[in-house]
């Protein structure tokens, strides 16, 4: 390794390295990680980035000079990887940490990365209106820390997360033509504030789709993580009669259905609840 790239390797662990609420979140990008030698370790049995980018990128890759944005972008594996793999298409990179944002310059800088955009900047509710003409949105596991992270003012607990997240999803629509998205089943990462208290999967399941729904979006892919024999954890479909009924009315009988489509995954073998979030990408 030459002097140049072990300076990077360097600068770029000791930013990694800034302890705050979301450090430690993702991995280093392969192309990254196979240059310089470095890589983060991330327990792949809690959370993962490569089976749910892959899973993404099979349902709807970037396609020439289109926009795409990482709203949340942390340290960048999502935002990179998609930008290194097709240069044609442009990623915004939006993420509100500064160390974080310092080191998705200096990956951009170190690589000659030229189509990723970074921009330091929390985006509550109130500057959504700054997003526009996006073609596809990453919006991954960030809208259940309002309250917290962001938005006081207008999310106190779960009773008006509901109403909140229908206003800001409804947002998102008027920004971008497609949405990838996944939310926590806690307010605030907190167990101790769950959404629905006491809720089964397919009462989570359909939460979160009528959340989707009620802000004009329509669902058109959805998928769950499951352990397979050839890899660890992977995500699955779910059917698309089950979708359809996800992007209907809600009762007792869509419920069975949810729960007996869900059961092939066995999502109570998770370790946490990661695992248990849907993935949707929704038009």
């Amino acid at each position: 390794m030459t002097s140049g790239a072990t300076a990077v390797k360097e600068r770029l662990a000791q930013l990694y390295g800034e302890v705050s609420k979301h450090s430690g979140y993702q991995t280093i990008p392969d192309f990254v990680a196979s240059t310089l030698g470095y890589q983060e370790t991330i327990q792949s049995q809690w959370r993962g980035d490569r089976n749910r980018l892959d899973w993404i990128l099979a349902h709807r890759a970037p396609q020439a000079g289109e926009r795409w944005a990482d709203f949340g972008a942390n340290t960048g594996f999502f935002t990179y990887t998609i930008a290194h793999a097709h240069p044609d298409a442009r990623v915004t990179a939006i993420e509100a940490n500064a160390e974080h944002a310092r080191f998705l310059r200096e990956l951009g800088d170190a690589f000659s990365i030229g189509n990723v955009d970074v921009h330091h900047e929390a985006l509550p509710f109130d500057g959504l209106d700054k997003l526009s003409n996006i073609d596809v949105l990453l919006h991954l596991n960030v809208l259940h820390h309002a309250g917290a992270d962001f938005d006081r003012e207008y999310v106190t607990g779960a009773h008006d997360f509901p109403a909140y997240a229908v206003a800001y999803l409804k947002k998102l629509r008027q920004a971008s033509r497609s949405l990838v998205f996944q939310l926590g089943c806690n307010l605030w990462g907190d167990k101790t504030h769950p959404l629905q208290p006491g809720a089964t999967d397919a009462e989570r399941l359909a939460y979160v789709s009528k959340l989707l729904t009620d802000a004009g979006w329509r669902i058109r892919d959805l998928a769950y993580a499951k352990k397979t024999t050839d890899a660890p954890i992977a995500y699955a479909d779910l059917g698309k009669d089950v979708i359809e009924a996800l992007n209907g009315q809600h009762g007792q009988a869509e419920l069975r259905l949810f729960a007996d489509a869900l059961a092939p995954y066995a999502l109570e073998q998770h370790i946490g609840e990661f695992y248990r979030r849907a993935i949707y990408i929704v038009d």
